[in-house]
């Protein structure tokens, strides 16, 4: 005999049985037994590490976003509901999102406007939006919810332009 939840009852008592449900999160499927789930419990269904600083978006099959999930935000999931997680920063006073939690300093200016690519350098901001340092082009950094970068021009250093 099956084992019942939470979620289901016996047969006839207005509640059929509920199985497992494979979701996919960052393309991978993940199963869970409930019904209900907030955004953090999906992303808690994925790896350990894109947990913590993460938010979660519900997909289309083509990985397009179609809405936020808010960590306290209980929504109802179904069978192969898509979910993605990422990092959102601020890159020159507008926020962008990361889908990978390690980027150089080149793939940080990348998130922004193509025409700040070439040519320029990625600065961290401090709390009071001061430049912190310069992340080289090639030089990999964590990134955290809600920090903030900068692209200034380069003026000949490395991965600059004369």
């Amino acid at each position: 005999m099956e084992s019942l939840d939470q979620n289901s009852s016996a047969p006839g008592v207005g509640h059929s049985f509920r199985g497992p449900i494979e979701l996919y999160l960052d393309d991978a499927p993940v199963v869970d037994h409930r019904q209900r789930l907030t955004g953090r419990q999906i992303r808690e269904l994925g790896a350990p590490d894109r947990v913590e600083g993460f938010e979660t978006e519900l997909v289309d099959a083509l990985n397009h976003p179609l809405r936020l999930i808010g960590d306290d935000e209980e929504i109802e999931v179904t069978r192969e509901e898509r979910f993605r997680t990422f990092v959102r920063i601020w890159l020159d006073g507008a926020p962008v999102c990361s889908y990978h939690h390690v980027l150089t300093g080149r793939q940080i200016r990348e998130l922004g406007p193509a025409d700040r690519v070439d040519g320029f350098e990625t600065q961290k901001l401090d709390a009071h939006k001061k430049k912190d340092r310069t992340i080289g082009d090639d030089e990999e950094v964590e990134l955290h919810r809600g920090e903030h970068f900068r692209t200034v021009p380069n003026h000949g250093g490395p991965g600059g332009t004369v």
